[in-house]
């Protein structure tokens, strides 16, 4: 054999093992419904995917905590209700649970997953700190053992409704705080090191009370705060305010209609941000789902509302490259109780489809992230499922909000 022969040869077995003909071996995508709780109440407020491709997730619990029988669970402390967090893998199986608290109310209403391999979480206590509510941060290890806590506020209610981590590896809190010359609430900010340790805070707020239910963090710099204000013979109006990377003002814009509106959640866009709540002012029904389409000054670009002659709640919203999706409740279709509802619309607010999950109960979607894997995961809290009166309920669907037909795993839709 000439060695111009063997050449070719051998370049034809390399060539054979490589390139275009190399198959590609791809990570499986598990879809998945799963419910856990205890006899009494899990409240479940978002959800974050982590870096093993599991989730964590933070809530309330008025039964982990007295549940003694249940060994993962360790330094059982007995409040009306505890924080709650959970770490659970890819299939949606818990991995572990904790709870947090003393003799009164704590809730979690943000979870993450920090640099280091543990997690955080943010909420209010109602039994340490300096007043009657404050705010809190807790600190967590890669086994959601407790490293550190923080809390913040004065002698009256300092409420904390969220918290996340920042660019620099601290925090940014919010909620609502009673100043102690005021009796009226008003929108609290506050900025933490990766410590805990206060940098500063800035309150927002007038005679009316304000309280703010969401911090986005900008990715050129600064923070969107998002809530309602109230006065004592208003109704609800929708708030938002942007500042500077030091908590000073930059605007602040008021979605004004003629009756009680609430807004949860908002997200930056490329173009803005897209909000999602609720409204009594406009729409088919009682309350209806109202998406709002912000420009990068907080001005309305559009709007819509999705409901029918009954109850709509819209919880949280994830913006994707061809519209949004967000997740709440409906009573008006459904088992026409209140059932799970995911939703997506295009660029513009057309509806593009919708998924209902549920049964003859109370079922909520409270929190929805895009995965990384495509598709959408929803934590969400159940009565038609479970052990108790709320259980945590986490579905993961395709990218149409489909639990797909073949998964092995229980399917809850209807």
């Amino acid at each position: 054999m000439s060695k111009m022969l063997l050449f070719i040869i051998l370049f034809l077995a390399l060539w054979s093992c490589e390139g275009p003909n190399e198959k590609v071996i791809e990570k499986p995508v598990n879809y998945f419904s799963k419910v856990f709780g205890e006899y009494d109440a899990e409240m479940g407020y978002s959800i974050q995917e982590t870096t093993d491709g599991g989730f964590i997730l933070s809530g309330a619990t008025s039964s982990y905590w007295a549940t003694d029988s249940l060994s993962r669970i360790n330094d059982i402390q007995h409040g009306i209700t505890n924080a709650i967090i959970a770490k659970v893998d890819t299939v949606g199986e818990p991995e572990w649970i904790k709870v947090f608290g003393g003799d009164m109310f704590e809730s979690a209403f943000n979870a993450g997953e920090t640099d280091d391999g543990g997690y955080f979480f943010a909420g209010y206590t109602n039994s340490i700190g300096n007043g009657l509510y404050d705010f809190w941060l807790v600190k967590l290890d890669a086994f959601g053992n407790m490293e550190w806590e923080k809390t913040y506020g004065t002698a009256k209610a300092d409420v904390g409704l969220f918290g996340e981590i920042t660019s620099d590896g601290g925090y940014i809190l919010t909620g609502y705080t009673i100043l102690p010359n005021k009796t009226d609430k008003d929108f609290w900010l506050l900025k933490t090191n990766a410590d805990g340790d206060s940098l500063w805070s800035s309150t927002f707020g007038n005679d009316a009370n304000q309280s703010a239910n969401r911090v986005i963090e900008l990715s050129n710099g600064g923070f969107v705060i998002i809530g309602e204000t109230r006065g004592d013979s208003t109704n609800n109006d929708i708030l938002i305010i942007k500042t500077d990377e030091n908590g000073q003002e930059i605007w602040t814009k008021n979605i004004v209609e003629s009756n009680d509106d609430l807004v949860f959640s908002i997200k930056e866009t490329p173009d803005g941000f897209i909000a999602v709540g609720t409204t009594t002012s406009l729409g088919a029904g009682n309350k209806d789902i109202w998406l709002h389409k912000l420009d990068a000054s907080g001005n309305v670009e559009w709007q819509n509302t999705f409901g029918g002659d009954a109850l709509e709640y819209g919880f949280d919203v994830v913006p994707v490259s061809d519209g949004y999706v967000f997740t709440g409740s409906t009573s008006s279709y459904g088992t026409e109780f209140y059932d799970l509802w995911i939703l997506k619309v295009d660029l513009t607010g057309v509806l593009v489809w919708d998924q209902l999950y549920g049964s003859t109960m109370i079922d909520i979607g409270k929190s929805i992230i895009q995965n990384e894997s495509g598709g959408f995961t929803i934590l969400g809290q159940t009565s038609s499922y479970g052990s108790g009166e709320y259980d945590f309920w986490i579905i993961k669907t395709d990218e149409n909000g489909l639990i797909p037909l073949d998964d092995s795993r229980t399917n809850f839709k209807l």
